[in-house]
């Protein structure tokens, strides 16, 4: 019963927020602020608006091709983001918003942030394959 309900609210808050919520064995919720020790990343597409234009002028299926674009980028960061422990908190145009909660185990909030930062080596930025991300056709949008 408790994992349905949770799994209703989950599209809707961050999972600490769920758990925070079901968790309570009060059954009247009153409004409080909590700290959450996390890390938080905020990141847009540098050049979206440009792309968008340029989509827009240069086919009367732009909209179309920025939508798969949109979803092929979300995809991957969400995969990424997952894989360290992220969670993505909002989809705002072309942002994205995730928290990364500290471990009960870590005391250093810089230890913990600095532990998310990916080598310079790791495919992060390009699509699943590691190949960059292709527009709908396989083509690189120019």
């Amino acid at each position: 019963m408790l994992a349905e309900r949770m799994s209703i609210l989950a599209p809707f808050a961050p999972t600490p927020v769920v758990r925070a919520i079901y968790g309570q064995t009060i059954q009247v919720l009153h409004v409080h602020a909590e700290t959450l020790p996390a890390a938080v990343l905020f990141a847009d597409i540098s050049g979206f608006t440009g792309l968008a234009e340029m989509l827009a002028i240069r086919s009367a299926h732009g909209s179309e091709e920025l939508t798969a674009l949109l979803n092929l980028y979300f995809t991957s960061m969400t995969t990424q983001l997952e894989s360290f422990g992220g969670q993505v908190v909002k989809f705002g145009g072309d942002a994205i918003t995730a928290i990364f909660p500290a471990h009960e185990s870590s005391t250093d909030m810089d230890d913990h942030a600095q532990s998310l930062v990916p080598s310079p080596l790791s495919p992060c930025g390009r699509g699943a394959g590691g190949e960059g991300f292709r527009g709908p056709g396989g083509r690189v949008p120019k």
